[in-house]
């Protein structure tokens, strides 16, 4: 399946997955929920998040497993959590309960989950409709899945991530900004797919091995920082817009960094369906 029919695929399940409208609901009295899961005999973690609707902020720093602010005006959306541990791997879901009605007034649905450092952790998370944010610098993640239909996302990696492999965002409308400036030695791809909105990544990290990016189906502008240590090979197709990139030269296609072809490490992107400018930028 192309990535671009992936991006509305998701746009229309999260929707689906959350929404369904029956009867009508007004707005209430504020609601802050403070709630914490404890870790168990859990060894590894994997974390599912699930919004309908709402804010979402994610960082580290908990002592238990999960520690967590959630501010709501709908009794109804009191979050739903779930964990159990099974062969040493904790699972732990956390989601905004279905509804089935419209609302009136001005709906306010805001979570903070703030996760243990020390646990490995594997993160995956779906949101709807909201703005989320991901400070996750000083988790010990293995991976991480991202799944957005209407919002802006930021996400910041720029930690020590010796288990981090592999990261996937699939977003439907809203810019998406990621910080990619710490240590990645077990990283081997990342994929980004997108249908509207400004990209802005930033791969200033330390790469002791190959890295594959897939960029794909972006309406709206790129800016990429790239180290000038490192090789760089870009190879842009379907493009409609300017490629700027100062500093690289075209090799067999591809738009390349002084450092290819003589530094032990490769950084290989492959951009694919983008309509807006594409801005490659060194930075020393």
């Amino acid at each position: 399946m192309e990535k671009r029919n992936r991006i509305s695929i998701v746009a229309l399940a999260i929707t689906a997955a959350f929404v369904s409208i029956a009867g009508c609901v007004a707005v209430g009295q504020l609601i802050t929920d403070s709630r914490s899961v404890s870790l168990g005999d859990a060894q590894s973690v994997n974390a599912r998040i699930e919004v309908a609707s709402g804010t979402l902020v994610v960082a580290g720093g908990a002592t238990e497993l999960m520690e967590a602010d959630f501010t709501y005006n709908i009794s109804a959306w009191r979050p739903e959590i779930a964990y159990n541990v099974a062969d040493t791997v904790g699972n732990l879901t956390v989601k905004q309960p279905v509804t089935t009605f419209l609302i009136t007034g001005q709906p306010r649905n805001d979570w903070s989950l703030r996760f243990n450092d020390d646990v490995p952790f594997e993160l995956s998370a779906a949101v709807a409709s909201g703005d989320t944010i991901l400070d996750l610098a000083t988790l010990n993640l293995s991976g991480l899945d991202l799944q957005t239909a209407s919002g802006d996302l930021e996400v910041d990696l720029s930690g020590d991530m010796p288990l981090l492999t592999q990261v996937d965002v699939a977003a439907s409308t809203g810019s998406f900004a990621m910080n990619l400036t710490g240590s990645y030695p077990s990283m081997e791809n990342v994929s980004i797919a997108t249908s509207s909105g400004s990209i802005s990544l930033d791969f200033n990290g330390v790469w002791t091995q190959d890295l594959q990016v897939d960029i794909d189906g972006v309406s709206g502008s790129i800016t990429i920082q790239l180290p000038t240590d490192v090789g760089v090979s870009v190879i842009a197709t379907g493009i409609s817009g300017e490629i700027n990139a100062n500093g690289f030269s075209l090799l067999d296609g591809a738009l390349v960094n002084p450092a290819f072809g003589t530094s032990d490490v490769t950084l290989n992107f492959d951009i694919n369906g983008v309509t807006g400018n594409i801005n490659l930028e060194l930075v020393s």
